[in-house]
């Protein structure tokens, strides 16, 4: 049967298509899942595919635990494979005017090469200057395309107006995986892994991907994934060196005819001067993102360019007839994009000399800060510290600067500096004081360590800051809600880290680096811990620009924090190095910062296979060691380097003490530590295998299996319940868990995992 739904927050209204006995038994798996912390009555028994009241509730009740992730992460998958989750699409652009020419060719491109190739994988550059509207015709072409294309459309901005600030190759496949709605827990470690996965993700589902604001050809090939009967458009300021060649399609955004721009200015509701050689020339130049700040100007001040002098760098356009007539066959100089540049510059000159005091400081500080720029955003919350005002002046403050184009926003809170306004900006005689940037980094590292207090529960922290938050400290109800802030705010902090690190606040550089190793350790933003941490050490060790790091603690925890974004990004010579040097760094007195370098180590020793050298680490690390939970991951981590040498028999008594220590620790009442005790147990079966008695790991399999389910801890559920599968001989059990196995993988996004186990389920059939 078919079944209408609606109203569960991830749908507005769609059909649940064949519902089976099979949908059924997952549903009510849902809803074992759901009630696990409520007091709703099992009736799950009476559930049937025929009855669509009952369906309908089961539903409505699994949608209403928004606080469960797992749960949410399981419902998705359920509505996918039951064809219930519309396919996402890119927010509508402006309404657009002209481009007509380049939006055929596009069309007639990808026409032609559909027909002559089903599942070509195709690419349109478009490239035009700041404020041609290459994004919006990008926007507008996904809209059109959509039937040629009716998989899930997703974009990432790439950052390439400011190369300093451009994103790597890894984070922008990071974004594009979360948007895709990959769980954080199935994010791969590298850049081609990810480019893998995404592909995998996506495959036989004619996706769209929007790759804006591109910086270089090196970029867009860490990015570029090459999916079959995909569309990529790539939006770049000029044509990346190299990438001309690889892209199927090369479209220059051209200038809007002047009529098309006047119209453009009464549609913006501006008051056209015809007679204004300042704006004819910006008219000429026909970029829309300058005629949409120009417009806001004309807006505000009637359609009249204020009187007064003109300001150093911001000169008037020579009144007619002035000065010598340029020779034969150039422009005159109300024409071209320098004259329209210098005339929008002009322009929104007039436009800043009607605002409010307060506004005008905001403006000229966000000039010369990255947090406005190209791939951030501020909200009124930074603002107000950067002003040292309550967050209401602020607000107005930014209303101000966007009511003359100074500020764009798009109506969630969050403000950028378009490009022209950022110019004008810069041109300004004013200076960022160092209080006001302090305030402003004090702002960020109070975001990054609430949300990071909420992310990384129970990790022990560095940095006097984080012991004197707590009382003032941001409350989150979920750790998505505190994952999704970092994530939101990812550019500012990178950014922020940087600007402290080059205004000689070393302390705080280092305290927004620990604050963020939720967000690099959880979502894989590994490039962006390299130049945070790169940076935050350099302010640590030379003292060039402030004083040195005083605490040699802070300085070894950025080392370690590196090591592991090196380890993941598959550079283990420079991840030992780092872990070395943390280790030279700590002092004698602090045993727990000691003894997690060493560890850290020995984690890097067994991916390498060193086993002997791994046992060398734990051991050191367990006579530093003096909190009884670490010491029983020791014990753990030395079991499964003693199976790696081919001793698992003598592994087993070892992982024996690691369960005892985990059901016994202090301030915990048995049974202790249960997500660490079942990842023991999973560890035992193994070692059983491996000694030769893979039966023998049944019982531990059975307990790591709640244990799990009762943690929501999806992927190690799967894992468990895949190991038990290859071990009981009922085969109707096998089958359940297998199963079992198979949703949780697939909610995963693991689909290759999933393939292997749909081939199983086939083959007993």
């Amino acid at each position: 049967m078919e079944l209408f739904i609606g109203g569960l927050g991830l749908v507005g209204g769609a059909v649940l298509q064949s519902v089976t006995d099979q949908s059924v038994a997952e549903l009510k798996d849902l809803l074992r899942r759901a009630r696990r912390r409520g007091n709703a009555p099992d009736d799950r028994d009476g559930l049937r595919p025929d009855d669509a009241d009952g369906l309908r509730r089961a539903l409505q009740e699994v949608a209403s635990t928004v606080d469960d992730r797992p749960v949410q992460l399981l419902l998705r998958s359920f509505l996918r494979d039951h064809g219930a989750l519309p396919p996402e699409r890119l927010a509508a652009p402006h309404p657009f005017l002209d481009q007509d020419e380049l939006r055929h060719r596009a069309r007639e491109f990808v026409a032609s090469a559909l027909a002559a190739q089903p599942d070509a994988a195709l690419t349109v550059l478009l490239h035009g200057p700041p404020g041609s509207g290459t994004t919006s015709c990008a926007r507008q072409l996904a809209t059109e395309l959509a039937g040629y294309f009716p998989g899930s459309h997703h974009a990432v901005d790439l950052g390439g107006g400011d190369p300093s600030g451009a994103q790597t190759g890894g984070s922008a496949l990071t974004e594009l995986l979360l948007d895709a709605g990959l769980p954080e827990e199935s994010l791969p470690r590298t850049a081609a892994a990810k480019r893998r996965r995404l592909r995998r993700l996506l495959a036989g589902t004619r996706p769209l991907l929007l790759l804006d604001n591109a910086h270089s050809a090196a970029q867009l090939g860490a990015v570029k994934t090459e999916i079959p009967g995909s569309l990529t458009l790539v939006t770049a300021a000029s044509v990346p060196l190299g990438l001309a060649g690889e892209a199927g399609a090369v479209l220059p955004v051209e200038p809007l005819p002047e009529e098309d721009s006047w119209e453009l200015l009464r549609q913006l509701g501006a008051e056209p001067d015809r007679d204004d050689r300042e704006l004819r020339a910006v008219v000429r130049a026909g970029h829309p993102g300058n005629l949409s700040e120009v417009a806001a100007v004309r807006r505000r001040v009637g359609g009249r360019m204020l009187p007064g002098a003109p300001r150093e760098g911001f000169p008037r356009m020579p009144a007619a007839g002035a000065g010598t007539a340029p020779p034969a066959g150039e422009p005159m100089p109300e024409d071209g994009d320098e004259a329209a540049s210098r005339a929008t510059l002009r322009i929104l000159d007039g436009g800043y000399r009607t605002l409010t005091p307060l506004a005008q400081r905001l403006h000229a500080r966000l000039g010369r800060l990255p947090h406005a720029g190209p791939g951030c955003g501020v909200t009124a919350a930074p603002v107000a510290r950067l002003l040292d005002v309550d967050e209401a002046e602020a607000a107005d403050a930014c209303a101000e600067l966007t009511s003359v184009g100074l500020l764009s926003t798009p109506g969630n809170g969050r403000y950028r500096q378009p490009a022209a306004a950022r110019r004008h900006a810069r041109g300004l005689p004013a200076e960022v004081p160092g209080v006001a940037v302090l305030r402003l980094l004090e702002h960020y590292r109070e975001v990054a360590v609430d949300a990071d207090r909420r992310v990384m529960r129970g990790r022990w922290v560095l940095g006097p800051f984080y012991t004197g938050r707590r009382a003032q400290a941001q409350v989150y109800g979920t750790d998505g809600e505190a994952l999704d802030t970092l994530r939101t705010e990812r550019s500012a902090l990178v950014e922020s880290v940087v600007l402290a690190a080059d205004s000689g606040f070393a302390e705080l550089a280092a305290e927004l680096c620990e604050a963020m190793w939720g967000l690099h350790l959880r979502l894989g933003f590994h490039e962006d811990c390299l130049r945070t941490h790169g940076a935050a050490l350099a302010a640590a060790v030379d003292g060039a620009r402030g004083p040195r790091l005083a605490d040699p603690r802070l300085v070894a925890r950025l080392h370690v924090q590196r090591g592991f974004s090196y380890r993941a990004l598959g550079e283990p010579g420079r991840a030992a190095d780092d872990f070395a040097r943390a280790k030279e760094l700590e002092p004698d007195d602090h045993a727990r910062g000691r003894a997690t370098a060493v560890e850290s180590l020995g984690y890097l020793r067994l991916d390498e296979e060193e086993y002997t050298a791994a046992r060398a680490c734990f051991s050191e690390a367990a006579a530093y060691a003096t909190d009884p939970r670490a010491r029983a991951l020791l014990l753990h981590n030395d079991a499964r380097a003693l199976t790696g040498l081919g001793r698992a028999r003598e592994a087993l008594p070892v992982l024996d003490a690691a369960l005892l220590a985990l059901r016994d620790l202090p301030g915990l009442a048995p049974p202790g530590d249960l997500y660490n005790r079942a990842k023991v147990l999973v560890t035992v079966a193994r070692t059983h295998a491996a000694a030769g008695r893979p039966d023998a790991g049944v019982e531990a399999l059975r307990e790591a299996l709640d244990l799990f389910d009762d943690k929501r801890a999806l992927p190690q559920e799967a894992e468990a319940a895949e190991l038990l599968a290859d071990r009981v001989p009922d085969a109707s059990e096998r089958r359940s868990l297998r199963r079992r196995a198979l949703r949780l993988r697939k909610a995963l996004g693991d689909l290759e995992a999933a393939d292997r186990l749909r081939g199983l389920l086939e083959s007993e059939v």
